[in-house]
């Protein structure tokens, strides 16, 4: 359950860390397979968009990692518009770096998107919810998201166990996940890996 005391746990390391987004990398993967790639991806992903899209985009993410927070509050309109238009599948997988706590959201998450809920609207509400509290200091976006999310309920957990398995299927693919957020972009027979909140360069991929 996502208490009140907890939400102010998440929100101070946001805010702590939020500056710092020194963990960037760009680079253009040669050698690399897409349909490997993307038969890593495991059944239990949140997709949006169509499946035949020109252009996909695998992104792991922690709802605790403040680069994912700047890297949502400042795209999360660019693709909904490229998934509305149908150039964008956008895979969500997860990367729990900040352990349970992060598990606890990414559950609630994935139940929303079996209940059919638009998890990415919801996770950027939450990602947004959190930037305005490093620069507002209220909590009321915060407390509004969570309570959202706490009102899903699923039998099925996502455990540990699944997401480890997931990160070996794409070690076996030639990617090793090393942090988030990482992007596996395939476009034009090319396949791009970003890692950390690179906006600028993202945005000049997917456009």
């Amino acid at each position: 359950m996502l208490k009140r005391p907890q939400i102010i746990i998440i929100v101070a390391i946001v805010v702590i860390v939020a500056g710092a987004l020194a963990y960037v990398a760009l680079t253009s993967s040669r050698g690399l397979d897409a349909s490997a790639i993307l038969g890593a991806v495991p059944d239990w992903a949140m997709e949006f968009g169509a499946r035949d899209a020109p252009m996909v985009a695998i992104e792991f993410y922690d709802p605790l990692c403040p680069y994912c927070a700047v890297l949502h509050y400042r795209l999360h309109d660019e693709f909904e518009r490229l998934i509305a238009e149908g150039r964008l599948r956008l895979v969500l997988l997860p990367l729990p770096v900040h352990g349970n706590s992060s598990l606890v959201i990414i559950d609630k998450l994935h139940c929303a998107y079996r209940h059919g809920v638009n998890a990415l609207h919801v996770l950027n509400m939450w990602y947004s919810a959190l930037i305005k509290y490093a620069v507002n200091k209220t909590e009321d976006d915060i407390l509004a998201v969570a309570k959202q999310l706490e009102s899903y309920r699923c039998n099925e957990t996502l455990a540990m166990d699944r997401i480890m398995s997931m990160l070996q299927s794409f070690e076996k693919a030639g990617i090793t996940i090393r942090g988030t957020p990482t992007l596996i972009v395939i476009k034009n027979d090319r396949i791009m890996v970003i890692e950390g909140a690179r906006v600028e360069a993202l945005k000049s991929i997917l456009t």
